[in-house]
């Protein structure tokens, strides 16, 4: 399973607050996920920087179900928990993901680009989603906001 992941709206933190206090939600950020999908998949999660503010996510041997509600339980924290910067100020932060199953024989090129091109579709249509290209999951937990 891969996984797109892009952190909502992060430039307007950087405009408004400037670049340190971004660089500072960014590795508070990276750190809890890391820490998350490192907890709940030993050897099997993987988290990635893939550019600016996106991570992609490689997790082996658990179902997509299973990260979708590991993702569901970490937006819950990130909304509940304000980042409180060195500086004092206090930021909430979502993210948007795309989860996509790796198919056999597919190169790994190509199940980078879907996972990229559904993130894409989240942030175009509003952010804030976890979407999956899972077929057996009910529609009501296809994408969430």
């Amino acid at each position: 399973m891969i996984g797109g992941l892009d952190i909502d709206h992060f430039k307007r933190i950087n405009d408004t607050y400037g670049h340190f206090v971004g660089n500072e939600v960014l590795n508070y950020f990276s750190t809890v996920f890391r820490k998350e999908i490192h907890e709940a998949f030993p050897d099997h999660g993987y988290v990635y920087r893939f550019g600016g503010e996106e991570f992609t996510i490689v997790v082996s041997n658990h179902s997509i179900e299973e990260v979708y509600a590991l993702l569901q339980s970490i937006e819950r924290q990130f909304s509940e928990r304000p980042i409180v910067t060195k500086e004092g100020v206090k930021i909430t932060i979502s993210f948007s993901c795309s989860l996509t199953n790796h198919l056999n024989g597919e190169l790994l090129d190509l199940t980078l680009k879907r996972a990229d091109k559904m993130l894409y579709s989240v942030k175009n249509n509003g952010r804030g989603w976890i979407v999956t290209d899972h077929h057996s999951m009910p529609e009501e937990n296809v994408a969430i906001n």
